[in-house]
């Protein structure tokens, strides 16, 4: 029989903090996609979102 090994505590956590960081990231990459209008800074974001 084999044994799992599970995922500590700090280990789930440091992977929920990576998954809400990233999200987060997404979203605000989006919209300030939406609202800038100078489009060298733009042009950052979308790389940023890419």
């Amino acid at each position: 029989m084999q044994k799992k090994n599970r995922l500590t505590s700090p280990e789930i956590a440091n992977l929920w903090t990576h998954c809400i960081r990233e999200t987060l990231s997404v979203c605000v990459n989006k919209y300030m996609l939406h609202t800038i209008h100078d489009p060298e800074i733009q042009r950052l974001f979308q790389t940023a979102k890419d």
